[in-house]
């Protein structure tokens, strides 16, 4: 039998539920940067989750440059890989899920990029902005940020059980392109509030 397989901004929704793994009284959500990512970016997805989810966020030690996922003959980085290495670092008896954040060009392979991807069974998830940016249109940090928060939201919602929203503004919209990810908020609509609220 296979694993399951990560979830993604690309993923098939199921359910709502709530991930006894990590929600409740103590939750902890660490977040990872995983290479050159600005430590105020770091700080500030932090900082959002912890005021969506209402659980304590801690950032941990900064890690290199996933250079292990990357795929030659696509030039992006396997986010899988990125999920199962993660896990193997998370060493104690009761870990907390981890976020990572990344500004490599992420894949899974039925799809030619995602800006993330979560496996709620192994408590993590990765989040890049490499295609939060816009080629197009001239670097706006604080868009970045906001765009960031928002698929970070998005994936820590998955390692949290919440699924899909059909709600276009709520944070866990399914987003395929990046206007996509500007029409949402960087928080929860009122279903999916009332589901992460439940037991």
């Amino acid at each position: 039998m296979s694993p399951p397989r990560p979830r993604s901004t690309q993923a098939v929704p199921r359910a709502p539920a709530r991930s006894a793994a990590v929600s409740g009284d103590g939750a902890e959500l660490l977040v990872l940067a995983l290479g050159a990512v600005p430590d105020d970016l770091v700080a500030a997805v932090a900082d959002g989750l912890s005021a969506v989810y209402d659980l304590r966020t801690s950032i941990a030690p900064r890690s290199d440059r996933p250079a292990f996922a990357f795929n030659p003959a696509r030039g992006q980085y396997h986010a899988t890989a990125i999920l199962r290495h993660i896990g193997s670092l998370l060493s104690s008896p009761a870990p907390p899920a981890v976020l990572a954040l990344t500004h490599v060009d992420l894949f899974l392979p039925d799809v030619a990029f995602v800006f993330g991807a979560a496996d709620p069974a192994a408590r993590t998830a990765v989040v890049s902005a490499a295609r939060l940016v816009r080629p197009d249109v001239a670097p706006d940090r604080g868009r970045l940020l906001r765009r960031v928060l928002k698929v970070a939201v998005h994936e820590a919602g998955h390692l949290l059980g919440l699924a899909h929203c059909d709600d276009g503004g709520c944070a866990m919209r399914q987003s395929r392109d990046v206007g996509e990810v500007d029409a949402k908020r960087p928080e929860l609509c009122a279903t999916c509030r009332g589901a992460y609220a439940s037991p």
